[in-house]
């Protein structure tokens, strides 16, 4: 089977932050991993569920940065997941998005890159992106 691990880039964003993860944990096929990378947050982080891991930057690096901090994190001993799916804090996804995701993967393994279209808010309300597509091969 292959293992998930999801890295979601924070600073100072309490609400969205656990709309998103809340998203991830709700997954009809869960990611194994969930890493929280708070990047120099001067607000505290919302309660998490346990089984959420924390990485905490002394600094505000950026997204970037961050998300390399935490790509780093979940492969540093190379036994890590074998797929990241990167999300910043304000993207809550459909519960089906990662095993949407897998599926395509599978019928198609010369995959190396796989992202949603995106999406947006409407009245504050999160509108999600079409199904994922490919947008760039091994």
């Amino acid at each position: 089977m292959t293992t998930v691990g999801a890295v979601v880039v924070t600073r100072n964003r309490q609400d969205p932050l656990a709309r998103t993860v809340r998203s991830l944990l709700e997954q009809s096929r869960p990611p194994e991993q969930v890493l929280v990378v708070d990047s120099g947050s001067t607000e505290p982080l919302p309660p998490l569920d346990p089984s959420v891991e924390v990485l905490r930057l002394d600094d505000n690096v950026g997204f970037g940065a961050a998300l390399a901090a935490g790509m780093r994190h979940l492969r540093g001993d190379g036994l890590g997941p074998d797929l990241l799916w990167m999300l910043d804090d304000d993207s809550p996804v459909d519960p089906g998005s990662l095993a949407a995701a897998l599926g395509v993967l599978e019928g198609h393994p010369e995959i190396g890159l796989l992202a949603n279209r995106g999406g947006g808010l409407r009245l504050g309300v999160p509108q999600h992106g079409d199904p994922p597509v490919v947008v760039e091969p091994r």
